[in-house]
């Protein structure tokens, strides 16, 4: 899942748990929901860490590649 998708969609949650949260007599339903939703959210942010820590570890390997002249796309030309 993409760092958008995941921020796109702790907004609708963060959304959804301020509607539920200004129910002033919230059913068995809307307290389940609100429990679902916080740990929907809980994961969503687990999911961002973990994007982004990816994202960091492919741009070191970018780096480095650059660093040693490997940042050519596909195989070097061999001649034999």
């Amino acid at each position: 899942m993409l760092i958008n998708d995941i921020n796109s969609r702790l907004g609708e949650i963060d959304a959804e748990l301020e509607a539920l949260a200004g129910l002033t007599d919230p059913s068995a339903d809307d307290v389940a929901r609100s429990e679902a939703l916080i740990l929907e959210a809980d994961e969503m942010r687990g999911a961002r860490i973990q994007a982004k820590e990816r994202m960091e570890r492919i741009a070191a390997a970018h780096a480095t590649a650059r660093e040693q002249n490997r940042d050519t796309l596909g195989s070097p030309l061999q001649i034999m």
